[in-house]
C-alpha cells in the first residue's frame, strides 16, 4: 500500500491546461466564470443494485462466458483480447461485467469456456471456496458456488491454472461487489454511507503480448496503453454527482502494474483494501494499488460546487497518462467527476490563457519574459484594464506584481522578471499565476504555468578510476555519471577533471560525454606518462560537469593511488620441514605447504613461488608457481597465501638444503622483493650404534629390570632425531615399537644417546634379540641396531592364550556359554566372553598344570559389562585336585560399593579368604594374577601389577591340583545377569609374577 500526500505542480499545470481547453477552468478559479458546455465525454452508467438474478430468496445465479474479442485502442488501432460476457451473443468485454450480489446470498456462477486451446478456471477473491487448479477446456461448463459472507469490493478473474496469469493479463477479470444489508452503504458502518458510486477497473495492455499471449516472454512485458474500465482518455466515462454528495469510488486493479488513484484538489476517505474494512478511516490525497488489489474510498463533493464543475480523476504518479500516440496530450488513466445540479457560475472577468515563460528552463542569470493572453469575449465582454502575476504564492486579487497593458477585450500582455527577483526564489519549479481585471473591477480566474529555475549544476555520481592503484605503466581511466535531474531536466554539455588542485571552472582537462542529455556518462584517460610523473602516494582526482544553462556542478573527488613499490612478503612456514618426499602437510594434501604473508597499501593481487631461485633473468616475474589466497580471494592489504609443493617434486630434489623463494604483486602491478625459506630434503634415516643391554645375562629372580642404551645419529641428512623405538625378536612395523628416551631429556639434535628400562621379570628363560631404530625430522626410519639379551627367567609356561586364534582349541574343555568375540578384546582383536544371562556356569578347563608343583602362577585380564550377581559369591577362577575339589581360587561378589574380588584357599575343608578388593565400576579393565607357593605356604593375589592380598601359613604341602577353571564356575543362578570378559591368559610352574601384556608385546 502506498499513501500519497504531495501534490504535483507540473501535473496541476497540465491538467489546468486540459480543463481550460475543455471549458472547465472555472473549477480552479478564485472567481467562477459563466457556465460552459460540459466536456464531450460519455457518462458512466449508474451501478445497479444487483446483476445476478435471484432464483429463490437468498440465492442468486450469474452466468459468464469466456470469449475471444478485440479492443479499440485510443490511437485508432485494435488489439486481440480475452474477456467475459454475461450473455450471448454479446462480445467479450474488457474488463468483464460487474457481478453484484447481496451479503449473505448463496451465489452460483455458471462459467462457460469458449476460448480454444485454453483451460480456464475462475477465482473469487475474498470468498470462501477451494481454488480450482484444473479448470475446464473450451466448450465445457462448470458452476462455482459460494456464500457472500462479507460486504465489500472484490474481483473475479481467471484462476490458478498453469496459464492463469497470462489469461488475466489478456483481460479475463472483472469487479465483484457484495452489498451490505443497509442500503447506500459500502460496509456495515455509517462512515461508508454514500449518495453515488462508481466502479473503476484499471488495466494495461502490451500489444506484443496480446498478439502472442502464449509465446511471449513476460520478462519483456512493456505496456503501451492504460485504461479505466477498458477505455483511455478522452474516451473514458465521466462520473456524475451532485453538490454535497458522498461519492463512493470502488477501484479494482486487474493489471500487472501498480496504479495510483487520486482526485485533483480533493481528499479521499479510505474505507477498505481488498474488501477488508480498515479499523479507522484515513484522509489521503492518493492511494497506489498493487497488482490485483481493490480499494474503496469516499470523495465528498463541496456543497457550493457549481453546475458542470469537474474534478480530475487520474494516476497521481504522472505516468500512464500518455498512451494515445501523441506524448503532448493527456491520455490513459484520466477521467472527470462532473457536478450536475449545482448553481450556475456567475459571470467573471478575463480568462488568462497562452501562458509562456522564456527562457525556460533558466539559471536565473538573465531576465525571464512572461507572456499571456487575456480575453473577456467569452465572459463579461468588457475592456481589460489591469493584470498581475504571482511567483509561487497566490495572493488576493490586486496584490500581485502588475505590468502595463493596452486596454481591450482580447490582448497579449508581457512582463519581464528580472534576475534580481529570480535570485530570491528557491531553485526548482516556480509556479507563476496570472489573472486579469476588466473595467467593472472584476478579476478573472487564475491560470498558471511553471518556470524551471535551475541554479545548481550536474551532480557527479558513480565516480571511479580504472587501473587504480597505478604504478605508471598503464593508463588510468576515469568513469563517472553526471546527473542534472535533481535540479531540472537540463542537458549536461561538458565536464572536466583536475589532479590534486582545482582551478577556475572551464580550466580543467576535458572529459568525453556519451551524449548531451540530463544524465550522461563521463569518460577520460590519464596517460601512463602523467601517472609516472606523480609522486608515490595518494593523489586526488576531481571531476565536475556543466549544464546547458551554464551551471557548473560541485566537484566530486576520488583517490588516485600511485604505488611504485611492491609488496613485502614474509615466510610463515614450510610444513613439514625437513622432508623426505613422503609425508604431506595433512591428509587432504599431497605436498609440503609453503605459507607466506604479503602486505601492501594497494592491495595484494597475486603471489608466486620458486624452488632454488636464481635471478630475475632466469626466473622472471610471473613465471613461478602460483600461491592461493588463504581466504580464497586476493582483495586485502594483508593477505596470507599458500601452495602445496607436490611430494613428487620434492623427491626429485637432491638431499640437502633448497631455497623456496616467493614474492607478491600488488594491484598497481608492482612485484615485491624476493624472500625465501630453507627446505631441507633428507631421504636417509639415522644410524644406530653401541646398542647395550645391562645386565646381560640377567641375574634371575622375582623382579628383573635391564637398561637398554644406544647411540643414534642422522649422519647424511643432518636433521634432528624425533623418535627412537625398540622391539624384541619380531618387527612390529615402523612406529609400533616401544619408545626410548633421549638421555639429555629432549630430542633436539641430529645425534642422541637414548635409553629405556625393560621389565623382563615375566620373560621365560632364553636368548632374545633386542632391536633399536630411530626416525629423523624428515620422517625417515633408519636401519636397526641390535643386541642379544640372555634372560635367566622362569621355565616355559603351561598355557598361554590371548585368543587371537579365534577359537578355544588350546583348552581341554569348554563349559556353558563361553564365546570368542572382538567385543571382549582388551589387547589385540579377540577375547572370550562368559554370558551369565543363561543362569548356568560358564568356564574354560585347563589340564596342563602337573602334580607336585612347588609353585604355580597364573594371570589374566578381566572386565565386566552390566554384571549383576545378586549378592552371590561367584568363583571366577578355581584350581581342582584329582578328586574334583576346589583347593584355591578367586571369588567375585557384589559389595556395597561395587564388585570385589578375594583370593581363597581350602584349609581342612574350609575356605580361608583374604580381604575383599574393590574393582573399578563400568567397563574398566583389570589385570589379575595368583601365585601359589607350596613351600612358603602362601597365596598372593595381584591386581594391576600390585600384591593386594596375601594368605599366609597355609597347610598346602599335600594339596596337589590337576586342572584349573577360568570363568564363573559356581555361584551362578537364574537371576544372574551380565557378561564377564577375559583376555591374555597365562599359567606357568614358577613363583615369578606373569604380566600377560608384557608376554604378548614382547617385553
Amino acid at each position: 500500500m502506498k499513501l500519497h500526500t504531495k501534490k504535483h505542480p507540473l501535473l496541476l499545470a497540465v491538467v489546468l491546461a486540459v480543463l481550460a481547453v475543455a471549458g472547465l477552468i472555472r473549477t480552479f478559479s478564485a472567481t467562477a466564470s459563466p457556465a460552459r458546455q460540459p466536456l464531450a465525454m460519455p457518462v458512466a452508467d449508474v451501478l445497479p443494485a444487483f446483476t445476478c438474478l435471484e432464483d429463490v430468496p437468498g440465492e442468486r445465479t450469474c452466468e459468464v462466458w469466456a470469449r475471444e474479442g478485440s479492443l479499440d485502442l485510443p490511437d485508432g488501432g485494435t488489439a486481440p483480447i480475452w474477456g467475459f460476457a454475461n450473455r450471448l451473443p454479446d462480445p467479450a468485454s474488457f474488463p468483464g461485467p460487474a457481478l453484484i450480489v447481496n451479503q449473505g446470498d448463496i451465489v452460483n456462477v455458471v462459467f462457460h469456456n469458449e476460448i480454444p486451446g485454453e483451460n480456464i478456471s475462475l477465482a473469487f477473491t475474498g470468498q470462501e471456496l477451494y481454488p480450482d487448479l484444473t479448470g475446464i477446456a473450451a466448450g465445457e461448463t462448470v458452476t462455482y458456488t459460494f456464500t457472500a459472507v462479507s460486504p465489500g469490493t472484490f474481483k473475479y478473474e481467471a484462476g490458478l491454472t498453469p496459464n492463469g496469469a497470462r489469461q488475466v493479463a489478456m483481460g479475463l477479470g472483472g469487479g465483484l461487489i457484495v452489498r451490505p444489508a443497509t442500503p447506500n452503504q459500502a460496509y456495515d458502518i455509517a462512515a461508508s454511507a454514500y449518495n453515488d458510486e462508481a466502479l473503476l477497473v484499471f488495466n494495461e495492455l502490451d500489444p506484443a503480448f496480446n498478439a502472442d499471449p502464449n509465446g511471449f516472454s513476460m520478462t519483456d512485458y512493456t505496456p503501451a496503453y492504460w485504461f479505466i474500465n477498458g477505455k483511455a482518455y478522452s474516451q473514458t466515462e465521466k462520473i456524475l454527482t451532485a453538490p454535497g454528495n458522498n461519492l463512493l469510488l470502488r477501484t479494482v486493479n486487474l493489471g500487472l502494474q501498480e496504479h495510483s488513484l487520486g482526485v485533483l484538489g480533493m481528499y479521499q476517505t479510505m474505507l477498505a483494501v481488498d474488501g477488508s474494512l480498515k479499523p479507522y478511516t484515513t484522509e489521503m490525497v492518493a492511494y497506489t494499488l498493487g497488482a490485483g488489489e481493490t480499494f474503496d474510498s469516499i470523495v465528498t463533493i463541496p456543497a457550493d460546487a457549481i453546475e458542470n464543475q469537474s474534478f480530475a480523476v487520474y494516476n497521481t504518479g504522472t505516468q500512464q497518462l500518455y498512451n494515445n500516440g501523441d506524448t503532448s496530450s493527456i491520455g490513459g488513466i484520466f477521467t472527470f467527476i462532473e457536478v450536475s445540479g449545482g448553481a450556475a457560475a456567475p459571470a467573471g472577468g478575463p480568462l488568462a490563457t497562452g501562458l509562456a515563460v522564456s527562457p525556460n528552463p533558466t539559471s536565473g542569470n538573465v531576465d525571464v519574459t512572461l507572456d499571456a493572453f487575456l480575453d473577456t469575449t467569452a465572459t463579461s465582454g468588457l475592456d481589460i484594464v489591469a493584470w498581475e502575476y504571482f511567483l509561487n504564492d497566490l495572493g488576493d486579487p490586486g496584490t500581485g506584481i502588475s505590468a502595463t497593458l493596452a486596454a481591450g477585450t482580447s490582448i497579449s500582455v508581457t512582463a519581464s522578471i528580472p534576475t534580481s527577483t529570480l535570485s530570491t526564489l528557491p531553485a526548482g519549479d516556480v509556479s507563476i499565476y496570472v489573472r486579469g481585471q476588466d473595467s467593472s473591477g472584476t478579476w478573472g480566474p487564475v491560470n498558471s504555468t511553471i518556470l524551471d529555475l535551475v541554479v545548481d549544476g550536474p551532480v557527479i555520481t558513480s565516480l571511479y578510476l580504472v587501473n587504480n592503484p597505478s604504478n605508471g605503466t598503464k593508463n588510468v581511466g576515469i568513469q563517472a555519471t553526471a546527473d542534472e535531474t535533481p535540479s531540472g531536466n537540463i542537458n549536461v554539455v561538458a565536464a572536466e577533471y583536475f589532479i590534486d588542485a582545482v582551478t577556475d571552472p572551464g580550466t580543467g582537462i576535458t572529459m568525453t560525454l556519451n551524449a548531451e542529455a540530463p544524465i550522461v556518462s563521463l569518460n577520460a584517460t590519464i596517460d601512463a606518462t602523467t601517472i609516472a610523473g606523480l609522486s608515490h602516494g595518494t593523489h586526488v582526482v576531481y571531476v565536475r560537469a556543466l549544464d546547458a544553462l551554464g551551471n557548473w556542478g560541485a566537484v566530486e573527488p576520488v583517490d588516485l593511488n600511485v604505488d611504485m613499490v611492491g609488496p613485502t612478503s614474509v615466510g610463515v612456514g614450510l610444513t613439514p620441514n625437513p622432508s623426505n618426499g613422503t609425508k604431506a602437510v595433512n591428509s587432504a594434501s599431497n605436498g609440503i605447504r609453503l605459507e607466506i604473508d604479503s602486505s601492501d597499501p594497494s592491495l595484494i593481487a597475486e603471489a608466486e613461488g620458486f624452488i632454488d631461485y636464481v635471478d630475475s633473468a632466469t626466473n622472471p616475474d610471473g613465471s613461478g608457481f602460483p600461491l592461493l589466497a588463504k581466504d580464497a580471494l586476493y582483495n586485502g592489504a594483508l593477505e596470507r597465501s599458500y601452495f602445496d609443493i607436490p611430494l613428487s617434486t620434492i623427491r626429485q630434489l637432491s638431499e640437502g638444503s633448497h631455497e623456496i623463494s616467493f614474492h607478491a604483486r600488488d594491484m598497481a602491478g608492482n612485484w615485491g622483493d624476493i624472500a625465501s625459506l630453507t627446505l631441507v630434503v633428507d631421504m636417509t634415516g639415522p644410524e644406530v650404534s653401541n646398542v647395550v643391554a645391562d645386565p646381560n645375562p640377567t641375574p634371575g629372580g622375582r623382579m628383573q629390570i635391564i637398561t637398554l642404551t644406544a647411540d643414534v645419529a642422522d649422519m647424511l641428512g643432518g636433521t634432528n632425531i624425533t623418535r627412537v623405538e625398540w622391539f624384541v625378536d619380531t618387527d612390529p612395523g615402523f612406529g609400533n615399537g616401544f619408545p626410548m628416551l633421549a638421555q639429555d631429556g629432549l630430542f633436539d639434535s641430529s645425534a642422541e644417546a637414548v635409553i629405556s628400562e625393560l621389565n623382563v621379570s615375566s620373560w621365560f628363560s632364553g636368548d632374545y634379540t633386542l632391536y633399536v631404530r630411530a626416525q629423523d625430522a624428515a620422517g625417515n626410519w633408519g636401519e636397526v641396531g641390535s643386541v642379544v639379551l640372555t634372560v635367566n627367567g622362569r621355565p616355559n609356561p603351561f598355557l598361554v592364550d590371548n585368543f587371537e586364534t579365534g577359537n578355544l582349541a588350546a583348552w581341554q574343555a569348554v563349559v556353558g556359554d563361553m564365546a570368542i568375540s572382538e567385543m571382549a578384546a582388551m589387547d589385540g582383536t579377540m577375547g572370550v566372553t562368559a554370558d551369565l544371562n543363561s543362569g548356568a556356569p560358564a568356564y574354560l578347563v585347563d589340564t596342563s598344570p602337573t602334580s607336585g608343583l612347588g609353585c604355580f602362577t597364573t594371570s589374566f585380564s578381566y572386565r565386566s559389562q552390566s554384571l549383576d550377581t545378586k549378592q552371590e559369591e561367584v568363583d571366577i577362577y578355581q584350581a581342582k585336585d584329582a578328586y574334583g575339589y576346589a583347593i584355591f581360587g578367586i571369588t567375585l561378589e557384589q559389595g556395597p560399593q561395587g564388585h570385589e574380588i578375594n583370593a581363597w584357599a581350602l584349609q581342612y575343608g574350609v575356605r580361608v579368604e583374604g580381604e575383599g578388593i574393590h574393582l573399578k565400576n563400568g567397563l574398566a579393565r583389570h589385570d589379575i594374577a595368583l601365585e601359589w607357593n607350596v613351600e612358603d605356604g602362601t597365596l598372593d593375589l595381584l591386581l594391576d601389577g600390585e600384591v593386594v592380598n596375601t594368605l599366609t601359613d597355609l597347610e598346602i604341602v599335600d594339596m596337589e591340583f590337576e586342572e584349573v577353571w577360568l570363568g564363573p564356575a559356581s555361584g551362578v543362578n537364574s537371576a544372574s545377569r551380565g557378561l564377564m570378559q577375559f583376555d591374555n591368559y597365562a599359567s606357568a610352574p614358577c613363583g615369578n609374577t606373569i604380566f600377560m601384556p608384557l608376554i604378548f608385546n614382547g617385553q
